[in-house]
């Protein structure tokens, strides 16, 4: 999104010069600009958490995987049950015949097809001499379900999720200290880029910093909230077109004992989150990206996009 730079200076009567500044520090991300969370867990940990919402893991996976581990659910089940078919059908000794026309691995697999799929048996069926074979009918009907209706559920899940939503959901690439009507701001710009509407929209923003406390307790990725217009309704949009949305830099907010040079020496990291409802589908949805300090430009202006 266009920027026009305008030579303001800062409230200590500074004018940012690029040349004599130095270059900005490199701060680790929080999140990404993609507005994934840059935190890695303990694998041990992780691990264990994922198992523990198994549900969860798989409609987070990778389109590609999920696939992969969807077709391996299935003929996992089928080659278990087709060999345990043609075991407890096994003819080699002398006993009574517990599946008919099953006599090999295939013949076993097709009849567990049929079986699955409910399609009718046909030449293969089940016969009432071998109760163990019951058993396993029974087992493999149980199982089924569940597995069809995990597996459905992930793949309805994954499909509807908005998550591709978010892609139409753009922020500026940087985000500007400017002034308007008088006073200091903080600003970035959002658009949507599709027809339908992201409706009952919010923006939030968090100001990430360590800091220490007056006792001497060091907090790591302290979060500040940076107001947007809460009090006034500002920080609900009607995102028809490309808004502007502005931080006064005010006696509350975190920019106010900062200078230029002050921001470009400070590590900090600022959060933009974005919560509204698909028009199309109704399903919420949220959009994150974040700007550090070298990507806040002092005395620019975004280009008028209408």
């Amino acid at each position: 999104m266009g920027l026009k730079l305008f030579d303001e200076p800062d409230q200590y009567g500074k004018t940012p010069n690029a040349k004599g500044m130095g270059k900005k520090p490199q701060v680790p991300r929080f999140m990404k600009k993609t507005g994934e969370c840059n935190i890695r867990q303990d694998s041990k940990e992780k691990f264990e958490r994922f198992i523990s919402d198994f549900f969860t893991t798989m409609i987070d996976l990778p389109f590609s995987i999920f696939m992969l581990s969807y077709v391996s659910f299935y003929v996992f089940s089928w080659v278990i049950f087709s060999r345990y078919y043609w075991l407890v059908n096994d003819t080699t000794y002398e006993r009574p015949v517990c599946f008919e026309n099953v006599n090999s691995f295939k013949t076993a697999f097709l009849f567990f097809v049929e079986t699955e799929t409910t399609v009718g048996y046909g030449k293969r069926t089940i016969t009432a001499n071998c109760p163990e074979a019951i058993l396993l009918l029974i087992i493999q009907c149980l199982a089924g379900t569940m597995v069809d209706a995990f597996m459905v559920g992930c793949i309805f899940i994954k499909i509807s999720k908005p998550q591709n939503k978010n892609d139409t959901l753009i922020f500026s690439d940087n985000a500007v200290i400017a002034i308007r009507d008088g006073k200091y701001n903080f600003m970035f710009r959002i658009g949507n880029l599709r027809n339908s509407l992201f409706v009952k929209c919010i923006c939030k923003v968090k100001f990430i910093k360590s800091k220490q406390t007056i006792e001497g307790e060091f907090l790591p990725l302290d979060q500040r909230d940076m107001d947007v217009g809460t009090a006034t309704g500002a920080d609900k949009l009607f995102l028809v077109t490309p808004m502007v949305i502005k931080h006064e830099i005010n006696e509350k907010s975190p920019f106010w004992e900062m200078s230029c040079t002050d921001m470009m020496a400070e590590q900090f990291e600022i959060i933009v989150i974005l919560e509204g409802v698909v028009e199309s589908t109704g399903q919420s949805s949220q959009a994150r990206t974040s700007y550090l300090n070298n990507e806040i430009l002092w005395g620019h202006r975004y280009d008028n996009r209408l």
